[in-house]
């Protein structure tokens, strides 16, 4: 049984897969089984990644296009690994990833997902990428709905964490990851970053989160508030849900909130600053400064349509 099960769902990579193979069977740290989902591939992929003959290797070619959320999580039916890596296949590990994720682990028992700090590539430019490393403000930051939190391609997981909870991956075609986090909260899961930059995320036009169909765009940012809704109702179990509701709606992109949604909203908010931090052990005081910037921008919305 190996230490480490690492998973890559690839749908139409033919330009990025090679280098996302290369970069982990390059990897400094050699025990692991490395499960690579061809989610239907109609481009050359499939070819690209029959190619390689390393034994550690398990390709399993899904019959048609799935969607990641599916392919990810039939990698982690047939993962033996004691953890599971995340990968995908447009970005690059560095080589010291695998090793340097599974030793922290290891030191780190009660730590149950752990990602990285890392490098965005796009058109030839690099800039690093960093987390708060405190499970307490992973947590909060865990409410942005973005990459504040955690970036997913760099994680790695406590297999018997995700299958004794059983937790898998919904079936959404973005923000699978996040639901996923929130599942895991609301299990008891203790997150950490390893503050060292081992992954390459290649930022390009063919990422899910950066394409520009607008029906699309729309539909993604409409999947993020029943996620914060979840995670508002735990975090504040004394808030109504009709409370929670209203301050959701002020963190939505783009959304317009009448006056009556939005005094609801100051209201819910001013109440949810009387409470303790909740059993899931977020930090209050973070969760509090998301709140409040997205307040402060509606009160100052308010007070200019007041001035018309």
């Amino acid at each position: 049984m190996p230490a480490v099960s690492v998973i890559m769902p690839v749908y139409n990579r033919e330009a990025l897969v090679k280098e996302a193979i290369e970069s982990i069977l390059s990897q400094t740290y050699i025990d692991f089984e490395f499960i690579i989902l061809n989610d239907g591939s109609t481009d050359n992929t499939k070819d690209i990644v029959s190619n390689y003959s390393d034994n550690r290797i398990k390709i399993i070619h899904l019959p048609c296009n799935c969607g990641i959320a599916t392919a990810r999580n039939i990698g982690l039916k047939y993962s033996t690994g004691k953890y599971i890596a995340v990968m995908d296949s447009d970005d690059i590990c560095l080589p010291t990833r695998l090793e340097r994720q599974v030793e922290y682990l290891e030191e780190n028992p009660d730590v149950h997902i752990l990602g990285t700090h890392g490098i965005k590539r796009s058109n030839n430019k690099e800039r690093p990428f960093q987390h708060f490393t405190q499970d307490a403000i992973i947590k909060a930051q865990l409410l942005t709905m973005g990459a504040t939190a955690l970036f997913h391609p760099s994680t790695m997981m406590r297999t018997d964490f995700l299958q004794d909870n059983n937790l898998l991956y919904p079936n959404k075609t973005t923000d699978e990851d996040q639901a996923l986090w929130i599942e895991a909260v609301s299990a008891g899961a203790k997150f950490s970053i390893l503050p060292e930059k081992l992954l390459i995320y290649r930022r390009h036009d063919g990422n899910i989160t950066s394409q520009k169909n607008k029906e699309m765009v729309i539909q993604h940012e409409e999947g993020k508030t029943p996620l914060r809704e979840k995670l508002l109702s735990m975090y504040y179990p004394e808030l109504t849900y009709s409370e929670v509701q209203s301050i959701a709606k002020v963190m939505k992109k783009g959304y317009s909130l009448s006056p009556r949604e939005a005094y609801k909203a100051i209201f819910a908010y001013e109440k949810s600053l009387r409470f303790p931090q909740s059993i899931y052990g977020e930090s209050k005081e973070m969760v509090s400064n998301i709140l409040k910037a997205h307040i402060d921008n509606l009160i100052r919305a308010l007070n200019n349509t007041l001035k018309k």
